[in-house]
């Protein structure tokens, strides 16, 4: 199809679709919508833009094709149940991706799940729920494959003989990161807890020295594999590949036995070929027949798939990956972090949890990932960590404040019992280290610009707090009243419902992105940034007010309850105070005055404590190096009231270094 036809198709398309919320109404009236149409998704187009995002490098020579022009015989979906072997990574580095598909092989039904149309259809239209950035969100796209102009086949992730699913799979989920490009690269952890909205954790081998020469985390991999718990393995970019491992990459933990004295892991690479050529390789020296008979490898050299010894495991990778199933329960709730003069950032709610039995219990903070377009530059991860308090008991646990990571998480056996989350962040990124780009909000075509489109659906995340990717009618009018636009119910549903995409619950992020265009063209670029400005945006679009968390929870009893509650001033620094009595470090004392140091993994925070009368206190952080100062000036006085506690400030390693040190230097004033 040319340039010029894909053009035209895709302007019909719009008008068919128009005020249609596509990705909310039934598959029935969509198979009825596009029953005459071959559908060709507007939003994520056959062009280089899908393919590249904002990225200037062009690599690839593409032809966009259906599946039906580049497979013969009977299209499926899903041919034969889920396989392995079906994951095949292509030119694309998302083996991030595939090694996540491929260790929930042995667990269709998160596969499964994830497609609510499982048929290859004529009208060429899919639609699949994936859980980004912490809630679960439906993603609409057609089966136009990105192909090698030369063979006409996939140039990305392949299909295994006719069947569809990991192909588009992947094209949803590069949709939902703006470009096939922004997977280059990534953490499997992240991707397997989008695919499955379950938790999972990585362990590096760095850090667990002491579990590892125990035998205590060969224990746990074997218990973990028993229990039939998704495993990856990732290499460091160090590995030396003469060996055949590929250097900085990911493969599936198939199997971990312990047979005749020998630690043994079956593991795969998703590209399906290369494999490691040391002992217990294909059809090496140690394999004997009874140890062929015990554990029937695959000697199959174009698999993917091969055997090693723990020994050489730990010696050629780097970290492990595990995906946690079976959990009874899941709930997600959202809040905002907002800047704060006082404490740096302050959490609109903390969270109750309300335990009636022993239970197993994954608590994760999640935020927007930076992958996306616009998100790194724009508005970069917050610090983000929490403290747990057991209620009439007190302190629990701290996990701790990290300025790099999409989630914070932690994993707890709990007993009968209410316990508080309480979100904790410095706000160190509320402030712009460097000046970034200004960009118009539309292109010389007529389109937003693709920074200030991620702006509007930022905007519509923070105002969607129930997660039902729709803005209800008090929510649009909380939005209205904070730019300044007085309105009612009745113009809600008279004007905004019927002029824009919605269901009868709200208006879509489609209808969103619709009423920001026609106020662009009415009203023109400078209200618009007035509006901005008042939901919390500088003239560059930087985010410096607040960013939307998502608290999720994962429980082994269903008895388990999570509910939000109003944050407090008293509440917030009770929930500092306790994170620095009982993890920070006790410092110097002035009179009855106590200095705490709670250290992050970038970062410190340092907190006053005074259980005397009213004291004034000088610090001086200036000799700090590669800092940011998130409250206050690096010098300056400090009143601790009678019986209280005080942030002085935070501390938070700038983001263009690796190292930092503080350096603290405190006096009394009275």
């Amino acid at each position: 199809m040319s340039k010029s036809n894909i053009a035209y198709e895709i302007e019909r398309i719009r008008s068919e679709i128009q005020l249609v919320p596509i990705d909310h109404v039934k598959l029935d009236y969509c198979r009825s919508l596009f029953s005459n149409l071959h559908f060709i998704d507007p939003y994520f187009p056959p062009t280089d833009n899908s393919v590249y995002g904002l990225n200037s490098e062009r690599t690839f020579e593409i032809v966009w094709k259906r599946p039906s022009e580049f497979l013969r015989g009977e299209i499926k979906m899903f041919e034969g149940g889920i396989d392995k072997t079906d994951i095949v990574q292509g030119e694309l580095g998302d083996c991030w991706l595939m090694t996540s598909l491929c260790s929930l092989a042995n667990h269709p039904q998160f596969i499964t799940r994830i497609f609510e149309n499982q048929e290859y259809n004529q009208q060429n239209f899919y639609r699949l729920k994936i859980c980004k950035d912490g809630e679960w969100q439906n993603v609409t796209v057609d089966d136009l494959i990105p192909c090698k102009s030369s063979t006409k086949k996939p140039i990305f992730s392949q299909n295994n003989g006719n069947e569809l699913w990991v192909i588009i799979l992947e094209k949803a989920y590069a949709k939902l990161f703006g470009s096939y490009l922004a997977l280059k690269g990534g953490m499997a952890q992240e991707s397997f807890e989008d695919l499955t909205g379950c938790p999972a954790f990585t362990f590096y081998f760095n850090k667990i020295k002491e579990r590892i020469n125990s035998g205590e985390f060969w224990r746990d991999l074997m218990t973990w594999r028993s229990a039939n718990q998704c495993l990856l393995a990732a290499t460091s970019s160090r590995t030396d590949e003469s060996v055949g491992i590929v250097a900085g990459h990911y493969y599936t933990i198939i199997n971990v036995v312990e047979i005749q004295g020998f630690q043994l892991i079956n593991l795969r690479n998703p590209w399906g070929t290369f494999e490691w050529k040391g002992a217990w390789s294909d059809n090496s020296k140690e394999w004997t027949k009874h140890m062929i008979s015990q554990l029937k490898p695959n000697f199959d050299p174009d698999d993917g798939q091969f055997w090693m010894s723990y020994e050489d495991f730990k010696s050629k990778f780097q970290r492990i990956v595990v995906g946690r199933l079976g959990f009874a329960i899941e709930r997600r709730l959202k809040t905002l972090i907002k800047v704060d003069a006082t404490m740096g950032a302050r959490p609109d709610e903390y969270f109750i949890i309300r335990v009636q039995e022993q239970s197993c219990v994954v608590v994760e903070l999640h935020q927007e990932d930076e992958r996306g377009v616009g998100v790194e530059t724009y508005r970069p991860y917050l610090d983000l960590g929490f403290v747990i308090i057991e209620e009439g008991y007190g302190f629990y646990e701290y996990v701790t404040i990290s300025q790099d990571s999409r989630e914070r998480q932690i994993e707890m056996m709990l007993n009968p019992g209410t316990y508080l989350i309480v979100p904790l962040s410095c706000g160190n990124r509320f402030r712009k280290e460097e000046n970034v780009p200004r960009v118009p909000l539309l292109t010389s075509t007529g389109e937003f610009h693709p920074v200030f489109q991620s702006v509007i659906k930022d905007i519509f995340r923070k105002y969607d707090k129930d997660l039902d990717q729709l803005m209800d009618c008090s929510q649009f009018l909380n939005f209205m009243q904070r730019i300044g636009i007085p309105f009612t119910d009745k113009q809600f549903y008279s004007i905004i419902i019927n002029k824009y995409t919605s269901t009868n619950k709200g208006l879509t992020l489609q209808g969103f992105y619709e009423m920001f265009y026609v106020a662009l063209t009415q009203y023109g670029e400078n209200t618009v940034r007035t509006w901005l400005t008042f939901l919390g945006y500088d003239d560059e679009l930087y985010s410096i007010e607040s960013r939307a968390i998502i608290v999720s929870m994962h429980s082994s009893s269903r008895l388990t309850e999570i509910v939000p509650e109003q944050m407090t001033d008293q509440f917030l620094i009770y929930a500092w105070s306790e994170a620095a009595k009982n993890r920070g470090q006790l410092g110097s004392k002035l009179s009855s005055v106590v200095i705490y140091t709670l250290t992050h993994e970038q970062g410190v925070s340092i907190i006053l404590c005074n259980s005397g009368h009213d004291k004034s206190v000088f610090i001086d952080l200036s000799e700090s190096i590669n800092v940011n100062y998130c409250i206050r000036s690096p010098s300056c006085e400090i009143d601790v009231p009678f019986n209280s506690w005080v942030i002085a400030d935070h501390l938070q390693c700038k983001k263009s270094s690796k190292k930092f040190s503080y350096s603290i230097s405190s006096r009394l004033l009275n």
